[in-house]
């Protein structure tokens, strides 16, 4: 809808690669990956499908979150034992859920008058935000994301409401990211 250039897949995918070298942790730290090499389309950055390449798609377990979902009397006593107060504990201000069609083609079609490409993720962002009574994703200090492939994480810029909808290219260019 509002165009796609490789050298921004390139250098979310670069990003990507420099972030698990930061992690001691990261099975993946010591790979290599370059906006050069994310552009290349030889053998070792083979098509995945469609315009997704090797270099676009995730590293496999060089990531993890986890959430810890209890009671406030649960938490309560945790804080207690742990010699805390509970308002040191993080807590989960709100939540969204949408579901969509399966298939990409039938999303992008059931969008087409829509600004966003993907409305039900923008749907779900902003009923968290609701839920958590922000006005929106300035109020939040920084924002973690599954980036399964390279587009699913210039998708979500737009969806969050870093940049406007289809300009998700100038965070990646500003380095935001």
């Amino acid at each position: 809808r509002y165009g796609l250039k490789d050298e921004y897949l390139a250098e979310i995918s670069r990003l990507n690669y420099d972030n698990a070298k930061l992690n001691p942790n990261a099975q993946t730290r010591t790979w290599y990956m370059n906006k050069e090499h994310a552009l290349c389309r030889t053998d070792d950055n083979a098509e995945v499908g469609g315009r997704i390449r090797i270099a676009d798609c995730s590293q496999v377990t060089d990531g993890a979150v986890c959430v810890f979902l209890a009671s406030r009397k649960y938490a309560e006593k945790y804080a207690e034992r742990n010699g805390k107060q509970l308002s040191d504990i993080p807590k989960l201000k709100g939540w969204g859920h949408n579901t969509s069609r399966l298939r990409f083609v039938d999303k992008v079609f059931e969008s087409r008058d829509n600004e966003f490409v993907l409305p039900h993720v923008r749907s779900t962002i902003t009923s968290a935000q609701k839920r958590a009574g922000m006005a929106d994703t300035s109020a939040v200090d920084g924002i973690e994301t599954h980036d399964c492939f390279t587009t699913s994480e210039y998708m979500a810029i737009d969806h969050f409401g870093i940049t406007a909808p289809g300009e998700s290219w100038k965070a990646v260019e500003a380095g935001w990211l």
